[in-house]
C-alpha cells in the first residue's frame, strides 16, 4: 500500500467530527480565567480560552446583528401601514409613495397642489401634453397674458428636457 493510499485509508477511519451547535450558548468565563491568561500552561489551552471568548464576541454581534434588523423590519412595517398619496396618475395609478403626516398627499404631488402653481404635475410624456394644452386653451380664453404664457411655456420645455434624460 502506498503512503497516499494509506493517508487516505486513515482519514476516512477516523471518527466524523460532530457538526457545531449553531444555537448552543458559549460557557461562561470567569474574570479568574481572564485574570490567568498569563499563566495558562499551554498555547493549546490560550487557543482554547481565545476560541471561546471569541464564541461571545460572536454571539453578541449576532445578537446587535438580529436586534438592528428588527428595527428596520418593525420600520419597514409601519412605513407599509402608512396612508398613501391620493393622486392619480394619467395612467390611472395610484401614486403610492406615503402621504405626509396629516396630509392626503405626498410631498411632490402637495406641492403641486400649492395654490400659486398653475401647471398640472408634469410627471410623463402625457402630463407634459396636458400642461402644453393647459397653457394654449388659456391663451385662446385670454386668461393668460402671453408674457406670464412665455415664462410657463420655459417651464414646460425645463420639465419636458428632464423627461428626455430620464427616459434614456
Amino acid at each position: 500500500m502506498g503512503v497516499l493510499s494509506k493517508v487516505i485509508t486513515e482519514m476516512l477511519n477516523e471518527p466524523v467530527a460532530e457538526e457545531e451547535d449553531l444555537f448552543a450558548v458559549p460557557r461562561p468565563i470567569t474574570e479568574e480565567e481572564m485574570a490567568d491568561i498569563p499563566k495558562l500552561p499551554t498555547v493549546g489551552d490560550a487557543a482554547k480560552l481565545h476560541n471561546e471568548i471569541q464564541a461571545h464576541i460572536d454571539l453578541t454581534l449576532s445578537h446587535e446583528a438580529v436586534a438592528a434588523k428588527a428595527e428596520r423590519l418593525k420600520n419597514l412595517r409601519k412605513a407599509n401601514g402608512a396612508p398613501r398619496c391620493g393622486h392619480v396618475l394619467l395612467n390611472g395609478e395610484p401614486c403610492c409613495a406615503p402621504a405626509l403626516k396629516g396630509e392626503e398627499y405626498c410631498r411632490f404631488h402637495g406641492q403641486t397642489r400649492a395654490p400659486e402653481i398653475e401647471l398640472p404635475v408634469i410627471e410623463d410624456i402625457d402630463s407634459l401634453q396636458v400642461a402644453y394644452m393647459s397653457v394654449a386653451r388659456r391663451l385662446m380664453n385670454k386668461t393668460l397674458d402671453a408674457a406670464r404664457a412665455k415664462v410657463l411655456l420655459q417651464t414646460i420645455e425645463r420639465a419636458a428636457s428632464t423627461l428626455e434624460g430620464v427616459d434614456d
